[in-house]
């Protein structure tokens, strides 16, 4: 990562779950992408407004929101972080509990893609062949 401090300062933000904390360190070109596979609504996260528009679907669905992360490994430009999701449905009181990786981009920095996947092998495999990075 070019600049580690910004990097671990952004996955900070981004476990803090407050997406006005979470803003201050996204570039507004942002692209963050769910694809369906860990996703009932997968989609394109653009910007500013589509870190508070993920972080406001998340909350419909699950209160006491927790986002653990530790860095993985490089990958060329990109940094793959595990993360750890924890919470309990809001209307079911059912304990959540998810572990997904996140491929992230700095651009000056600042987070400027993220993208998720299902498993550390995935990340890779994207990142470092010919996925979808």
């Amino acid at each position: 990562m070019n600049d580690p401090d910004a990097g671990e300062a952004a996955l900070e933000a981004f476990a803090s779950g407050d997406p006005d904390r979470i803003v201050r360190h996204v570039d507004p070109e942002l692209e963050g992408a769910m694809p369906p596979s860990m996703s009932a609504e997968p989609d394109n996260y653009l910007g500013h407004d589509g870190v508070r528009r993920y972080f406001d679907l998340f909350n419909e669905t699950i209160e006491d929101l927790h986002f653990g992360s530790r860095i993985a490994q490089e990958a060329g430009d990109w940094v793959l972080v595990e993360l750890h999701i924890t919470g309990k449905g809001r209307t079911s009181g059912i304990p959540v509990e998810l572990d997904a990786v996140a491929a992230i981009l700095m651009r000056d920095g600042k987070l400027l893609k993220m993208i998720g996947y299902p498993s550390l092998e995935e990340a890779r495999a994207a990142t470092l062949g010919d996925g979808p990075c």
